[in-house]
């Protein structure tokens, strides 16, 4: 049996950021798996480019993303709130070697966030 996934599905756009994409079964639910099938049925378009930082190592940065994202929707965010706290979650963890010491704390991402 296969669960299928409830609400939107986070998908990643390299340097041009994140969208939401809806889910299975709804009527824009063709979008595909790969960010170019999906680039034509956003429900959800950040319009900020993704975070500019120096980047040292790009271990845990999806973790960091994808926990961060699940973090502030079970917290209340809106889908565009969420994806940009997560879009800097991620690319924080890009700035430091390692798994575990990559993943950033609330304060940094606020600042980056605040930053730019």
């Amino acid at each position: 049996m296969r669960a299928e996934r409830q609400g939107p599905r986070k998908v990643t756009l390299r340097p041009a950021g994140s969208a939401a994409v809806p889910p299975p079964g709804s009527s824009d639910s063709d979008a595909g798996s790969s960010p170019s099938d999906a680039r034509s049925t956003f429900v959800t378009e950040l319009p900020a480019d993704a975070f500019a930082v120096d980047v040292v190592d790009t271990t845990a940065a999806g973790d960091a993303c994808c926990g961060a994202l699940c973090a502030r929707l079970a917290a209340g965010d809106d889908v565009d709130t969420a994806l940009r706290f997560a879009m800097a979650a991620g690319a924080l963890a890009t700035t430091v070697a390692g798994a575990v010491p990559s993943l950033p704390r609330r304060a940094e991402i606020d600042r980056l966030r605040r930053a730019g």
